[in-house]
């Protein structure tokens, strides 16, 4: 599932350094992240949680970014891959296995779903200062 998001923006503006401060952003929350451009042009900025625990009980943040600039409007779709299928096939397995996890997963989820709304609030914030964030 992915959201979209449209902004107007200046004719200096450049999609490659906002996903490299997009990047950044993401390492300073302590997640890897790398930029892939497209054959299209587009631009991802991939990221995810390293730790090996999280991912193991499903509470890791992953998310993968998109952005293409054309005509002075920015497009950026933040989704979220495959957490959510994994998440419900993870807490089914741990709900049986171990209850304690209920609460974990709980707090997984939220967090997730919050996660893009960081994303957005982090490129709003950039575009509003000109890219000085």
């Amino acid at each position: 599932m992915s959201s979209t998001r449209r902004y107007k923006v200046s004719g200096n503006f450049s999609a490659a350094k906002l996903a490299e401060s997009i990047e950044m952003f993401l390492a300073g929350k302590g997640l890897e992240s790398q930029v892939v451009t497209s054959d299209n042009g587009f631009l991802y900025v991939q990221a995810r949680e390293s730790s090996t625990l999280k991912s193991a009980f499903g509470l890791d943040k992953t998310a993968q970014i998109e952005i293409s600039y054309t005509d002075d409007i920015l497009t950026a779709s933040v989704g979220s891959g495959d957490w959510l299928a994994k998440k419900a096939i993870t807490g089914i397995i741990w709900h049986l296995i171990w209850p304690p996890m209920i609460f974990a997963s709980i707090v997984g989820a939220a967090s997730q779903s919050a996660f893009p709304d960081e994303i957005f609030g982090f490129i709003h914030r950039y575009l509003s200062s000109n890219g000085r964030v």
